[in-house]
């Protein structure tokens, strides 16, 4: 019987086609696990946000109606004025925004890390405190940059308390993500090349 003298080249493409296939398969569930639990982080996040700042409004309005919260108003009124307005807000579109903003920055910060290396020097070799500090802060007064000028916040420091909740509790998963499903920027250069080989 003669062979097919095709036969061996076609295999060896069938050979290197199913890896690939696979490793699509593998990252595609990977992909789909990581942004069920980013909904899911997501959504506990609003919610308990949401409820916290319910409780900051009931208490700043006992406050308010103290001796001393009408002393804090006549010897501080800007911010009380400040924290008055952000109260003053639709609470639960607020948290939605600024926990989704949060996320945003976080996500395209760790994304970002991971491309250049810099995750496995200011991320990975930290427990929870040093992540915090190198990372977690920066990223909530990032996040308060880009969320002051929106919501019009009379005072920085206000406006990063607003934030560091929402973004404490999200950037250290985003960073997470962006390890598991980005690659650094030298193996997508040894990617390019392997793939200018075939």
């Amino acid at each position: 019987m003669k062979k097919d003298p095709h036969h061996k080249e076609r295999h060896n493409q069938a050979e290197s086609i199913i890896p690939v296939r696979h490793q699509f398969i593998v990252y595609l569930r990977r992909f789909w696990s990581d942004a069920t639990d980013a909904a899911v982080l997501l959504a506990v996040t609003i919610v308990a946000y949401t409820a916290i700042l319910y409780m900051c409004k009931i208490l700043w309005n006992v406050y308010l109606s103290t001796h001393t919260g009408q002393m804090f108003i006549a010897y501080f009124p800007k911010e009380a004025a400040g924290t008055s307005q952000f109260l003053q807000m639709d609470i639960i579109t607020l948290s939605i925004r600024i926990t989704i903003y949060s996320f945003i920055i976080s996500i395209t910060a760790g994304s970002i890390c991971r491309l250049l290396y810099l995750a496995r020097y200011i991320y990975e070799p930290f427990g929870f405190l040093g992540r915090t500090i190198a990372c977690g802060l920066p990223l909530t007064a990032l996040v308060a940059s880009y969320v002051q000028p929106l919501y019009n916040f009379p005072a920085w420091d206000t406006t990063f308390l607003v934030v560091l909740l929402p973004t404490l509790s999200v950037y250290s998963r985003c960073f997470n993500y962006a390890g598991q499903l980005l690659p650094e920027f030298g193996d997508v250069k040894k990617l390019i090349a392997i793939v200018q080989k075939k």
